[in-house]
């Protein structure tokens, strides 16, 4: 992108969510689908691709970035999301993510305030979702034996929910069907699904139910209690074998 189109979609991206956004976003070299929806947002060397009913919501600071988004993918406000032209370019190419960029497979969803580095690249797979408040999600360390940063990717499996103030370290991924406890330290790549993981570092804690609503939803947005329902924390963990 020229320093011409960086101030372009510099200036753009401060605009509300229009249809007219959309084009101006499309004119200046983004992929935008007429039905996404862009708020005010700091576009900063950053490249956007938006599938149809896609959200960005506003006052989000998206720098040296490209972020994907896929059919009725969701962004939410207050969130930091930037990568380092350095790591990127040095980062080893993983099939599964890209370096540089942030991917929200259909449905998956980033509420508010969190923050995600994308130098060695971030995949959230469909339906997943980074919920509450102040997680974050980093693609670089320093390596302390030889002196050096280096980067590498973040996979959250599908349908994961992973809840507030959770940390997760370069390399690690969360396995599908999975929940991660408030508060826990994701440190490895942890593959078996349906469990609840917790903790620092986080382990598996519980066994989760392949039935439970949140894993067979067909909406990626997960809705409010209604007035009057009554709920249980052992909801959607399987029993313990006698």
């Amino acid at each position: 992108m020229s320093q011409l189109q960086t101030l372009c979609s510099l200036f753009i991206g401060l605009f509300p969510a229009s249809t007219l956004k959309n084009r101006l976003l499309r004119w200046n070299g983004h992929r935008i689908a007429p039905s996404a929806h862009i708020g005010p947002i700091l576009l900063l060397t950053s490249v956007l691709s938006i599938e149809p009913g896609a959200k960005l919501s506003g006052f989000s600071v998206y720098l040296r970035s490209h972020i994907v988004l896929g059919n009725q993918a969701f962004i939410g406000s207050f969130n930091w999301v930037a990568g380092s032209p350095e790591l990127i370019r040095t980062a080893p190419k993983i099939g599964y993510t890209v370096p540089g960029q942030l991917t929200l497979d259909s449905q998956a969803a980033i509420t508010s305030r969190h923050y995600i580095d994308t130098s060695g690249g971030v995949r959230f797979g469909s339906f997943s979702t980074l919920a509450g408040a102040r997680s974050t999600v980093f693609t670089h360390g320093i390596d302390y034996a030889q002196g050096v940063l280096r980067t590498s990717p973040v996979k959250i499996g599908e349908y994961s929910i992973i809840n507030s103030n959770v940390s997760i370290t370069p390399g690690s991924s969360v396995p599908p069907y999975s929940i991660v406890a408030m508060g826990s330290v994701v440190t490895k790549a942890i593959n078996e699904p349906l469990r609840l993981y917790a903790g620092i570092p986080a382990r598996a804690k519980r066994k989760l139910s392949a039935h439970a609503r949140a894993f067979q939803r067909l909406v990626g947005e997960i809705p409010p209690a209604s007035v009057g329902s009554t709920t249980t924390h052992s909801a959607g963990l399987d029993k313990p074998s006698k």
